[in-house]
């Protein structure tokens, strides 16, 4: 099998799976400039040693333009920062917890 006919068929099973939700999302938060909101993710990569959780935290701002078109974007106006510190605290108060329970 060629390289070109691996990525094909890797691109297919991609396609072909289900789309991950995060586990939770914070927010959305208002702020001066629009909204911010942050989610959590599961993820089980495969290593050497099988599969393990990792937790991973994904945000973005909505902000609507003068058209007053909604669009997202991953920098911060002075006015996103506090709200968006506010939702990554308690992603991160969930991720503990979880890992707390998983431990169990």
């Amino acid at each position: 099998m060629t390289e070109q006919n691996e990525a094909v068929e890797s691109e297919a099973a991609e396609a072909s799976r289900p789309k991950q939700k995060p586990l939770i999302t914070f927010g959305p938060y208002a702020t001066g400039s629009g909204l911010v909101e942050g989610s959590v993710w599961k993820n089980t990569p495969r290593g050497p040693n099988g599969e393990r959780v990792v937790h991973t935290v994904s945000f973005n701002r909505s902000y609507k333009d003068e058209a007053g078109t909604w669009n997202q974007s991953k920098t911060l106006h002075a006015a996103d920062i506090a709200p968006l510190i506010l939702g990554l605290n308690k992603a991160y108060e969930f991720i503990l917890s979880r890992q707390q329970r998983e431990k169990k």
